[in-house]
């Protein structure tokens, strides 16, 4: 039996708050006086929404970097710790703005942001598409938030459904 699904927020709302942030966030860099910023996306969920979001973002030099991160697979719920791959060098001294789809319990950016510190990284400012309404297993606060919703599955709009749908231009979810 195939779940019912609905439209969560549509993708004029998404181009919309896209906009606003990287407004909010090149505020962020002009007041901090910071020109120089690797945008790090986390792969595969977040490339439409980094990709939109650069766009948008007001730098003098900002350089695009992924990783790969996943506690899902292809499961419709998480597999436990995320499993993160890709090339980690050349952040030492640099500024990082994480860009993801979702946070949800926080595993995955703690994760990325302590390793990202680990290897050097000057500062790390996080920003999410989306933040879901679930207890939180970290303290990890996120500078930027898309929009908050409910305890959901979501997808679209890069964001997949046991690795599908993820070209869907609006955010569905699949109902309870």
């Amino acid at each position: 039996m195939t779940p019912k699904k609905s439209i969560l927020i549509t993708s004029e709302q998404i181009k919309k708050r896209v906009e606003e942030l990287g407004e909010e966030i090149s505020n962020m860099f002009r007041q901090e006086k910071i020109s120089d910023v690797i945008v790090l996306w986390l792969a595969e969920g977040a490339i439409f929404f980094a990709a939109d979001l650069i766009r948008h973002i007001e730098c003098e030099n900002l350089q695009i970097r992924s990783l790969k991160a996943s506690s899902y697979g292809k499961e419709l719920f998480s597999q436990g710790d995320p499993k993160i791959t890709g090339d980690e060098s050349g952040f030492e001294g640099k500024h990082v703005l994480l860009v993801d789809d979702i946070f949800d319990t926080g595993r995955t950016a703690e994760a990325i942001c302590q390793r990202l510190l680990r290897i050097g990284a000057q500062s790390i400012s996080t920003c999410f598409l989306l933040n879901k309404k679930v207890e939180k297993t970290t303290s990890i606060t996120p500078d930027f938030i898309g929009f908050d919703i409910e305890d959901a599955y979501v997808f679209g709009y890069g964001l997949d459904a046991a690795e599908a749908m993820r070209n869907l231009p609006d955010i569905w979810k699949f109902e309870k």
